[in-house]
């Protein structure tokens, strides 16, 4: 997760602490040219109190914390004149000009997340799943919703995705998996601790896993064998709704989706279209009109 990110969980951290973070969220560039004792001093705390901080970053010292903050604010400098992706829109703002963001946002964030992409990587996955007798996803919240629109793609050219639902079932698909499946774990913030478990019994259990989340190092990503970051300008929890991870998320599973299926274009084509035959009894009627 982000450091950033990180700083919304304000209750995580002492009083002096959170007097060290709402100064740095204000002087976000200053920051990086101070030492510990120049912040420690501005910010009437100890530089015992910044490295303690740092280590609940998840980082071994301020230098660490400093190079991590300057990687975040470089990637974020690159996109600072687009659409906010936590606010989009103003509550002064006209119903188009509330369309016309979330349109444009929709399409940053896309172009955003195919330009974080290594696509020698996405092949290597799509022959992954291709090969995989089982391809496996695991999700919450959001997300779910998502993993479960790419297995019914999958599951319409006969390919076997499973995507559990029921509270507990995600734990019984980790234990039955093998080195024959391949699992997908969904997490923007790649810290959701359900998903981190899941991740380590599937690396005991041999499993390939691909990772699905942010750009910033989490949890969820050091567990698995491959990772695809998503548009990361949005903010944990202060934001109006999960528009740019929503895209983002979409295009990368509408993507291995769409490579799966090129694995064996004309094959799956025609499995589509008669299994859609079958499906749909709807008939067409041409109606003409006598002029």
């Amino acid at each position: 997760m982000r450091i950033l990110d990180q700083f919304e969980y304000l209750d995580d951290f002492s009083e002096a602490e959170q007097s060290v973070i709402q100064w740095i969220l204000i002087h976000k560039e200053e920051v990086l040219k101070m030492s510990t004792h120049q912040l420690a001093s501005v910010t009437f705390t100890s530089p015992a109190t910044i490295v303690r901080l740092c280590q609940k970053l998840g980082l071994k010292g301020y230098n660490a914390f400093k190079i991590k903050l300057s990687s975040e604010l470089e990637y974020l400098s690159h996109y600072e004149d687009l659409i906010n992706a936590n606010t989009p829109f103003k509550k002064e703002d006209d119903t188009l000009s509330v369309a016309k963001n979330l349109a444009q946002l929709t399409k940053d964030s896309i172009e955003e997340t195919l330009s974080l992409l290594d696509i020698d990587l996405i092949d290597r996955i799509t022959s992954l799943l291709y090969n995989a007798k089982e391809i496996d996803l695991y999700a919450t919240s959001y997300p779910l919703l998502y993993a479960q629109d790419f297995g019914l793609k999958m599951n319409h050219i006969g390919a076997r995705a499973n995507v559990c639902t029921l509270h507990g079932e995600p734990i019984f698909q980790a234990l039955n998996s093998n080195k024959d499946h391949c699992a997908i774990l969904i997490s923007y913030s790649g810290e959701t601790k359900s998903l981190i478990e899941l991740a380590q019994i599937l690396k005991t259990h041999h499993t390939p896993t691909i990772a699905i989340t942010n750009v910033g190092q989490n949890q969820l990503a050091s567990f698995c064998d491959y990772v695809i970051h998503v548009s990361s300008r949005e903010k944990i929890r202060s934001k109006i709704a999960n528009y740019s991870s929503q895209a983002s998320i979409h295009f990368i599973l509408d993507l291995l989706y769409s490579t799966y299926f090129k694995m064996d274009y004309d094959k799956n084509l025609i499995y589509k279209v008669s299994r859609e035959n079958k499906i749909d009894l709807r008939h067409s009627k041409l109606v003409t009109i006598d002029e």
